[in-house]
């Protein structure tokens, strides 16, 4: 599949699947915007120059995005940097390690959040940009 002109943005981008699929992207011919939280700057370096070496632009975010001002930026900076958004890819988060009795309402709370603000986000952007959700 050529993904050359598409601009993808790809949140947990710092390693396992987020980061495979940015890699994929980029050899693809996508530019790729990849976030990860601010303890994570030395992976998220790697894989950008990793996309980069593809021959694919990269732009990386740090920051939470289960904060809604994180994840705005996030999603605009792409799109100002790329001239648009066409694929968001949600790898961030995940499921909270151990059994369901076993996780306290802290945990899953900020499971929940990481899991959905970042769809918000696109959605209020959605009116002039071609999206798809994946």
């Amino acid at each position: 599949m050529n993904l050359t002109g598409k601009a993808c943005l790809i949140t947990g981008g710092s390693g396992g699947i987020g980061s495979a699929t940015a890699i994929a992207l980029a050899r693809r011919g996508a530019d790729v915007a990849i976030t990860s939280l601010p303890t994570d700057t030395e992976l998220i370096e790697s894989v950008k120059t990793t996309v980069e070496n593809a021959g694919s632009r990269c732009i990386a975010f740090t920051g939470n995005i289960g904060d809604p001002e994180e994840a705005s930026r996030c999603v605009e900076g792409t799109a100002a940097a790329f001239g648009r958004l066409d694929v968001l890819i949600h790898c961030a988060g995940g499921p909270v390690p151990g059994g369901l009795m076993e996780v306290s309402p802290e945990a899953w709370h900020r499971m929940v959040v990481e899991n959905d603000f970042i769809t918000g986000e696109v959605v209020a952007i959605d009116g002039g940009m071609t999206m798809r959700i994946v």
